[in-house]
């Protein structure tokens, strides 16, 4: 029985050992670039929000959304949302990666009247899968973000812009 145990727990030993080898040379994520699947004006209904320090608005949400145009240039006006779906390519699908994603305003900036903070850009960071659609949008929800002139959206993976897109705001 002594002999038994000690195979036993030597076999299980092995076993472990080789996961242990075969996890630490799993490659890891590796994203080439991002396809955008569609853009324009979109209509979308948030669903939940959550803080974000690097928002200028200070959240972001998520939303069920569908594209209602696939028009860049929109006249700027409270309560449109513009934005693009993108889909990251690269090794092993499903695998998460961090991206960063970054909204340009137009100058001169937007500014928010309860800080009087100036802001020229907003960013965050977030979970993507690789493979799946993905949505970067921007909602105008108060008067203060209504600026006219090209507003540009942004994904990067760690130093690698994978996608961008520019949408032209004019005056009402």
């Amino acid at each position: 029985m002594k002999t038994f145990v000690a195979v036993a727990a030597l076999l299980l030993g092995q076993f472990l050992f080789g996961l242990s080898i075969a996890q630490a040379q799993a490659p890891a994520p590796a994203v080439i670039d991002a396809k955008v699947m569609q853009m324009g004006t979109l209509d979308a209904k948030v669903t939940d929000k959550t803080t974000a320090p690097g928002v200028v608005t200070g959240s972001i949400g998520q939303a069920t959304y569908h594209f209602v145009t696939n028009a860049t240039t929109m006249e700027a006006r409270k309560g449109i949302s513009f934005g693009f779906e993108y889909r990251l390519n690269g090794t092993p699908d499903g695998a998460k990666v961090t991206v960063r994603k970054v909204t340009i305003f137009p100058s001169p900036g937007l500014r928010n009247p309860k800080t009087g903070e100036v802001s020229m850009r907003s960013e965050y960071i977030e979970t993507n899968a690789i493979g799946q659609r993905v949505l970067k949008a921007y909602d105008l929800d108060n008067d203060w973000e209504v600026v006219p002139g090209d507003w540009v959206q942004q994904v990067w993976v760690g130093e690698k812009k994978v996608a961008e897109e520019k949408f032209t705001l004019t005056t009402p």
